[in-house]
Formats: structure tokens, sequence, C-alpha cells
């Protein structure tokens, strides 16, 4: 996929978030508005909801898009298993920084494969 977007699908009680190109500040914003619209749905349900980040295809964020996404993470403590940053040490040392800042570093796990990081989240279910 050319175009910077995330693509936002659930499966049971997880939410994938699947992120292409360098996100702005527009796609982060979006994206966090479609997290939150599946977040209601899976927990009206009564499920805990679970969140999967691949990053595989993601280039970075600008500095304010990781100010938005930051912000987003300090509102709702989900856990998160994120996946596909193993081999890129620069975007890596960004996403460790950014949920330190968030205060809530415990809610995310780094896993070098998918199903590794479903496997995670659904042990917590």
């Amino acid at each position: 996929m050319v175009s910077n977007e995330t693509e936002v699908y659930t499966k049971g009680h997880i939410i994938y978030l699947i992120s292409h190109g360098k996100q702005s500040t527009y796609d982060v914003t979006r994206t966090v508005a479609r997290f939150h619209e599946e977040a209601k749905k899976i927990e009206a349900k009564g499920l805990k909801v679970g969140c999967l980040v691949d990053l595989s295809d993601n280039i970075g964020y600008d500095s304010d898009a990781r100010k938005v996404a930051i912000e987003s993470m300090k509102e709702r403590s989900v856990p998160t298993a994120i996946v596909g940053i193993s081999k890129n040490i620069a975007l890596q040392t960004v996403v460790s920084f950014m949920t330190r800042l968030a205060g809530r570093s415990e809610q995310y796990q780094f896993f070098s494969t998918r199903e590794k990081g479903e496997d995670w989240l659904k042990s917590l279910q």
C-alpha cells in the first residue's frame, strides 16, 4: 500500500491498527476516532478491548502526530501488542519513547510476530 493511512478492523475483542507510510496528525486523529468507535462496540458486548498495532509498513510520524498518539494513549488504558518494528531501530526507539511518555508502558508489549501478539492479547481476555 502506498498511501499514508492506517487500516482499522476488529476480530473478536482485538482491534487491529495496520499502519502504512508516514503518519500525519490527520492520519493519527482519524485512526484514534475509529479506534474509539470500535472499542465501544466491543465493550457493548461485555468484552475487554485489546489492540494489535502492526508497524511493518510504517515509516514514522510527524511531531504533531506523535503528540496526538501520546495523548490518546494517556486517555485510555488498553493492552496493546506492537509488532513489525524489530528491524527498524529508529522506529522502535520512537515508539518505546511514546509509550513511556504516555505513562502506561506496562500496557504495551512488543512482539516479533503478529501471531505472538495475538496470543498475548487472547490470554488477557
